[in-house]
């Protein structure tokens, strides 16, 4: 498994499962303040920055938007569902895509 950093712009997506997941900013802040014991205010300056960092990084080496469903075979939302469906969602995806099921 390969995770992040523009791979599913770099593996074939014949052989690739590419997933987004994500959340709405604010739980994304909020949980971030959480796991890493921070404020929130923090928070939104780590996970902004982070955005930021993944937007360019991918912009400038694959002139690739990371927010265009296009790329992605299966997009899980995580702040309406329990992480433990997103994990189902994407081994029942999987398993359908590879002739697995």
């Amino acid at each position: 498994m390969i995770v992040g950093r523009g791979a599913h712009f770099i593996l074939d997506p014949e052989w690739t499962l590419r997933i987004r997941a994500f959340a709405p900013l604010e739980l994304r802040f909020a949980r971030m303040a959480e796991a890493k014991k921070i404020t929130e205010a923090e928070a939104t300056d780590i996970v902004g920055r982070k955005d930021r960092e993944r937007q360019t990084f991918c912009r400038k080496q694959f002139n690739k938007d990371i927010h265009d469903p296009a790329h992605y075979d299966l997009l899980v939302n995580t702040g309406t569902l329990p992480i433990e469906m997103c994990a189902e969602a994407a081994y029942l995806a999987f398993r359908a895509r590879f002739g697995m099921g």
